[in-house]
């Protein structure tokens, strides 16, 4: 009796955590070797740009990102094969991989796009003015445009971001859960449609990683809790 109790404790366990992992595998995140597309889902001309996830773990998901790279492209909707997940952008060479050294991203950039991310960027409203002055905040934190360049609240995010992570006043350092998604597309032909291996570099993506713990943690966390209570309710029938 005490064996098919134990049995269908176990099973309830392991069903449960089936149950759990499955609801985390929704929150996994984008990895080498996947596909997504982009497009403009956001007000604005620039960025942010909704990705969709097409294949692998996360495929399904949705995520917000901004450019790096002002002087690369992608067409939206396009599908594009994700190299690398680093942190760095890669050169513009049409050999796809995450082995090639490209500029690492800036411990200010990844501050800033986690403020916008945690929805605490301050004096930021979604706007289609803010969004392309949010862009353009990113671009000069990379060198990609001058810092002199930049007027309003890009200026303004500018320098919230210098401040946070340079000085004796500095309160972020590193790159938090923020990386680069490297990307490369297919060329295509004069009608438009795209073919062959995806060997062609595309714009490189800013990306927030999830803290959320691998599916297989909580599984093994939860048969474990199930396994515990079992002996738990054993230990005190035969102390009864």
């Amino acid at each position: 009796m005490k064996s098919k109790s134990f049995g269908r404790v176990l099973r309830t366990a392991l069903a449960t955590a089936v149950l759990f992992g499955a609801q985390f595998a929704s929150a996994a995140d984008v990895a080498a070797g996947n596909t997504i597309k982009l497009t403009g889902g956001y007000p604005g001309t620039q960025g942010p740009f909704l990705g969709t996830v097409l294949t692998g773990a996360a495929a399904g998901n949705t995520f917000a990102s901004f450019c790096l790279e002002i002087d690369q492209h992608f067409s939206y909707g396009q599908t594009l094969w994700v190299g690398g997940v680093t942190d760095h952008t890669v050169s513009n060479i049409a050999v796809a991989g995450p082995s090639q050294n490209g500029d690492v991203l800036s411990s200010a950039t990844a501050w800033l796009f986690t403020q916008f991310y945690n929805n605490s960027l301050s004096g930021y409203s979604a706007t289609s003015t803010d969004n392309n002055a949010l862009q353009n905040s990113i671009w000069a934190l990379e060198d990609e445009i001058s810092a002199a360049s930049l007027t309003g609240s890009a200026k303004t995010w500018y320098d919230a971001a210098k401040t946070a992570t340079t000085g004796p006043n500095a309160t972020w350092s590193g790159l938090g859960n923020v990386k680069v998604l490297n990307l490369f597309g297919q060329k295509q032909d004069r009608y438009g449609h795209y073919y062959g291996a995806f060997d062609q570099h595309a714009q490189d993506q800013i990306y927030m990683v999830s803290s959320v713990p691998e599916p297989g943690t909580y599984a093994m966390m939860l048969a474990g809790l199930g396994l515990m209570g079992t002996i738990a309710r054993r230990r005190k029938n035969k102390n009864a």
